[in-house]
């Protein structure tokens, strides 16, 4: 069983009812208090924010105040009305002590106190809801690892913490951790060799449904020249991919351990976790058995008209040179020419809210939406000289997106390489998927860059673009945008 520990799961929560100062009744300090006075059935209801199951309420009265908490009922359900929720425990005493500890063995979201009586006063400095819960697992124990490097990589998820390897120089040296099923994950935690350079700057933790992690949204950043030996970063997503990367050029990871934490995890769960991925492996291998029953039955058909005796079935060209155009009549040969879209794509960005991750020289984010297309410092987006800049359009509702055309500045030099666009619902451009592939090559130099979504017939739907510089000899960059041009419908 997962072990277990109480938490206060009224710390910092809303208080509402009689008297002044509702806060302090949740705000972590005894000695701050609220006082209700002279009324009838004073009491106050906290929302506690989700419904929670109980295990106890820990009241704390105020020193040399009044402390009669005699017909003190105490409630715990799902309705903002108090009274209307069942009775889980109370007080009755005359002079009750400083500290009243209630078993309330309940589930709900709203917990109230109300004294039963005419003229009565409530004086309250602290209101603790206690709950029993998991404490975190490691969900990436003993979980497959990937990634270059002559040692084996699963070393980073066996539990030691003295079993360390290392990536060797390269570019963007990664590893990925399948977690076999999808998690809400909340953390990762790296522990590091402590005799072992921990240049950790620009380095990211990617969490995701991809196989590829390099292609997960990022979810935390790292970015310390002098690392400590453990690296813990928040990382809330839904994922069961989740990689470490360092971004730059002849750089190597050394780690010892990866830990990755999710919400409400237990290790009673993980026996029944790897159940997806059989169902995942055989299911693929149905399809190829029905596509290779299929072409056997062509031969059956061109055996059967040759059965006929008559000298002149064998001269039967045409019947061959119907078949060959088929085969030449194939998607695939128009998509190495270039993508044929849908007629009619409308601009679907220009006049949109715009934002990005800095300005200089004027270089507003809204010139890249503004229709025109012309390179030149005056008509172009600029950020500041920064790792990984970004920009990002709101396009006010989901559409669906077939390509995006970027339109670089090229007064001096090609602005946009190593550009990566992503589409999709998130206001966090990081959690969005990729769209079509990352600006590389001889792609940047050209003044019209476009990126194709999807399929060329085939949209992606979204409501946020993004475009992001992802590294360039592991500096700092400007990002310029002259034009963004999101095409669909």
């Amino acid at each position: 069983m997962a072990a277990v520990h109480a938490e206060n799961v009224a710390l910092n929560k809303l208080v509402t009812g009689h008297g002044k100062d509702h806060h302090k009744v949740t705000d972590g300090d005894a000695n701050t208090c609220m006082e209700a006075g002279a009324v009838k059935n004073p009491s106050i209801t906290i929302d506690l924010g989700k419904e929670v199951t109980t295990e106890s309420i820990v009241m704390t009265l105020g020193e040399g105040r009044k402390r009669k908490y005699k017909n003190t009922v105490i409630r715990l359900g799902n309705s903002p009305n108090a009274k209307e929720n069942p009775i889980c425990g109370g007080i009755d005493e005359k002079e009750s002590e400083v500290h009243n500890v209630v078993a309330c063995e309940a589930t709900g979201r709203y917990l109230s106190i109300t004294k039963v009586g005419k003229q009565r006063w409530m004086i309250l400095c602290e209101v603790e809801v206690n709950v029993e819960e998991s404490a975190p697992v490691n969900i990436a124990l003993n979980k497959p690892v990937r990634g270059p490097g002559e040692v084996d990589p699963n070393l980073l998820t066996d539990g030691k913490t003295d079993t360390c390897r290392t990536t060797g120089q390269r570019t963007n040296p990664h590893v990925t951790i399948d977690l076999a099923s999808h998690h809400d994950v909340t953390k990762v935690v790296l522990t590091l060799n402590p005799s072992y350079p921990r240049k950790f700057s620009k380095t990211v933790v990617r969490a995701g449904s991809n196989p590829n992690g390099k292609q997960n949204p990022i979810c935390a950043r790292i970015d310390e020249r002098k690392a400590p030996v453990t690296i813990e970063r928040e990382c809330v997503k839904n994922a069961r991919y989740v990689t470490v990367q360092k971004i730059g050029k002849a750089r190597g990871m050394m780690l010892c351990e990866v830990e990755v934490y999710a919400e409400g995890e237990g290790p009673e769960v993980l026996p029944t976790e790897p159940a997806p991925p059989p169902i995942e492996t055989t299911a693929a291998p149905t399809v190829p058995p029905i596509e290779t029953t299929l072409p056997p039955t062509l031969p059956v058909e061109t055996t059967a008209a040759p059965t006929t005796l008559e000298p002149t079935l064998a001269p039967t060209l045409p019947a061959e040179t119907t078949a060959a155009p088929t085969t030449l009549d194939v998607t695939t040969v128009k998509t190495t020419e270039g993508c044929e879209f849908p007629p009619g794509l409308q601009s679907l960005a220009i006049g949109k809210p715009a934002s990005q991750s800095s300005e200089k020289a004027g270089g507003a984010a809204e010139r890249a939406v503004d229709g025109d297309k012309t390179s030149s410092a005056s008509t172009c987006t600029q950020t500041d000289k920064q790792f990984q800049p970004h920009w990002m359009v709101d396009l006010g509702e989901v559409k669906d997106i077939h390509k995006v055309e970027l339109t670089n500045r090229m007064d001096r030099f090609y602005r946009i390489r190593n550009a990566e666009v992503r589409v999709g619902n998130s206001p966090n451009f990081e959690e969005n998927p990729v769209c079509g592939q990352r600006v590389g090559g001889k792609r940047p130099r050209q003044e019209t860059i476009t990126v194709t979504c999807g399929g060329c017939d085939v949209p992606v739907k979204g409501r946020y673009v993004s475009v992001q510089l992802i590294d360039f000899k592991d500096q700092n960059q400007i990002l310029h945008l002259c034009e963004v041009d999101v095409l669909g419908f």
